[in-house]
Formats: C-alpha cells, sequence, structure tokens
C-alpha cells in the first residue's frame, strides 16, 4: 500500500480518512515537476501504470539499473519531462489482447488534488489512450473510494 500525505480539504472529498475520486482525476505534480495529465482511477487494475516515450534501463558501473524515460507534461504531449528512476522490478502484466507482457517498474511520488503519495509504476505506451496515467489498486488502497458516475471530483467543489 502506498503512504499518503494530503492538504487540507472539505469533509465533501472525503468519507473517514479516504479520499472520493472520479473516474477521472488530474495528476498536477510527478515528484517536484508540474504536470498537467488526465489520470484513469481504476481499481480492476493491479498496478498502476504511466506512459513513457524513449525508454532505456542502464546498468551502471556498480550494478544498479536505472530507467531513463519521457513522459509528457500535458495531454497535449508539446512538452515531454525527463525522468530517471531506479528499475525496481519487471512485473508480467496481462494485456487486453490476453498477451502478458513484461514492463520495468518505478517509484515515483504523484499529486492529484490534496493527495499526495509515492508508489509503483509499470512503464507502458498508453498512446491509444487519452490518459497517460493510470492509477491502479496498489495506488488507490487505503486513499481512495472512487465514485465512477464521476469525473474531476477533487477540481469540481473538493478543494
Amino acid at each position: 500500500m502506498s503512504e499518503v500525505t494530503t492538504g487540507e480539504t472539505t469533509s465533501v472529498c472525503q468519507h473517514g480518512d479516504r479520499y472520493i475520486l472520479g473516474n477521472r482525476e488530474m495528476t498536477h505534480q510527478i515528484d517536484h515537476h508540474a504536470v498537467n495529465l488526465t489520470t484513469l482511477i481504476d481499481s480492476g487494475s493491479t498496478l498502476s501504470s504511466m506512459d513513457p516515450r524513449d525508454i532505456e534501463v542502464k546498468t551502471h558501473t556498480n550494478g544498479s539499473r536505472w530507467v531513463y524515460f519521457n513522459i509528457p507534461k500535458d495531454d497535449h504531449q508539446a512538452q515531454m519531462l525527463r525522468l530517471v528512476k531506479p528499475l525496481k522490478r519487471y512485473a508480467w502484466i496481462q494485456t487486453h489482447s490476453g498477451k502478458p507482457t513484461k514492463r520495468p517498474v518505478i517509484e515515483t511520488a504523484i499529486s492529484l488534488g490534496p493527495i499526495t503519495t509515492t508508489t509503483a509504476f509499470s512503464l507502458t505506451e498508453r498512446s491509444a489512450f487519452n490518459e497517460k496515467i493510470l492509477l491502479g489498486k496498489n495506488t488507490l488502497d487505503g486513499i481512495a473510494l472512487i465514485d465512477p458516475s464521476s469525473d474531476y471530483l477533487l477540481q469540481h467543489g473538493c478543494l
């Protein structure tokens, strides 16, 4: 489960210690970098994922493995953000076609609304999807309740 820190918000966005999220929310920070990315909230996915470009896994002289990649800074994808993260592991992910694929997994901090959490992400090409970030169970567990009939609850009246 991800650890979470929260800013102040009204009780309309919370039920107990969990935030009520819509089907889609906006991620506004990755690590300390400002972004504006539509994020799919998907409790059916075990592991969160994000859409990298120009991904490279490099082994340093000390044997540690690092992932170098770019991600869009916003949904228009005009500007890219370069990230370098330690490779945590590889995960076999079941795709919609039924064929499992091996994906690198990194850990990074993200912020959406008043929520900031550090969590694991598989890196996978998501160009066919409008949402460049998907938050799965590993991130949502203990943090969120989901209202699938609504979008952007953290932006609309919750802050």
